[in-house]
């Protein structure tokens, strides 16, 4: 009998498939494809807005959008299983200090079994997340780099304000104390997706913090770090955090969004991690613009929206 065949097609190749293929290789060689349609077309938008700053030099804010346009197309990462984690550690999960550090979900340790200190949530089976879905989600994170990644051209983010699209930093990117804030805006489409990814470390100062503006969200926020994220006393992330090793999160730190680690996670003392009410609105929404009377916009951003879950906001 004749072997069954298959075909998987998309912009610019078709597959042909006999039945004893390995289907999960073809998904995978399918979706880089698929990727690598993206960047081209990316790569197409993103010189239709060189062209036009070649004619209209000083229109940045159409500048501005025609990039961006070409980024919001970005897919998120796939989490699978690890989706159900506020914290997910591969050998240890650690709450230091006399305080209570806050799950804001479910926490998990696997293929280690050590959780220690006063954490607030009750652990639940990590097995598929570990073995599987978070190494995938890292591999997925550095794919989507290699395709269609920005190149940074300096590791410090502080100060700057970051567009829809895939940032990439061959060593470390760290967030400094003289500019401690950085501004994700979705310029308005709440599918706006920002993946950061460093060769190695990620690390932020004390009280630093990530401001979401204009429909940015934490859920489609990401940070792929090569090796540990360190972050400081009071400083705060947005998005899913994961780490080649280790993740520390200072005293009264927090992430709004998901930890996930490869080794341990190490929460110093009264943390918080997990997706709440990250600012003024839900799910990590918050849109800074308002409208005064005299009918101008402004996109100041308000005292209330630089803080969470941490003694600079009064809330302990």
């Amino acid at each position: 009998m004749n072997k069954p065949i298959f075909f998987f097609s998309d912009m610019v190749s078709c597959l042909q498939i006999s039945s004893d293929t390995n289907i999960d290789s073809v998904k995978e060689g399918h979706e880089i494809s698929q990727q690598r349609n993206l960047a081209i077309d990316m790569n197409a938008r993103e010189q239709e807005a060189e062209a036009w700053v070649k004619e209209n030099p000083s229109d940045h804010d159409a500048v501005s959008k025609l990039l961006s346009a070409a980024q919001t197309t970005i897919p998120g990462i796939a989490l699978g299983a690890c989706e159900d984690f506020a914290l997910m550690a591969g050998t240890t999960a650690t709450c230091g200090g006399a305080l209570s550090c806050e799950i804001i979900g479910n926490i998990g340790v696997s293929p280690g079994t050590s959780i220690t200190g006063n954490f607030d949530a009750a652990p639940i089976d990590a097995t598929r997340c570990a073995a599987e879905d978070g190494l995938a989600a890292l591999t997925s994170g550095f794919t989507k780099s290699d395709n269609f990644g920005k190149l940074m051209d300096t590791g410090e983010m502080g100060g700057v304000t970051f567009t829809p699209g895939v940032y990439k930093h061959g060593t470390a990117i760290t967030i400094a104390l003289a500019n401690p804030t950085v501004y994700l805006d979705a310029l308005g489409d709440g599918n706006a997706v920002f993946i950061f990814v460093a060769g190695t470390t990620l690390t932020t100062c004390a009280g630093s913090n990530i401001v979401l503006i204009n429909g940015a969200k934490a859920n489609n926020v990401f940070w792929v770090i090569g090796t540990a994220v360190t972050m400081g006393a009071g400083s705060s992330l947005k998005g899913t955090v994961l780490a080649g090793t280790a993740i520390t999160i200072g005293t009264n730190g927090d992430i709004c969004g998901r930890a996930i680690a490869r080794t341990a996670v190490t929460c110093e003392t009264h943390c918080t991690v997990g997706f709440s009410d990250c600012y003024t609105g839900t799910d990590g929404i918050v849109d800074v613009s308002s409208t005064g009377d005299d009918g101008t916009t402004s996109s100041e951003v308000p005292p209330e929206a630089i803080c969470l879950f941490n003694s600079k906001c009064g809330l302990f």
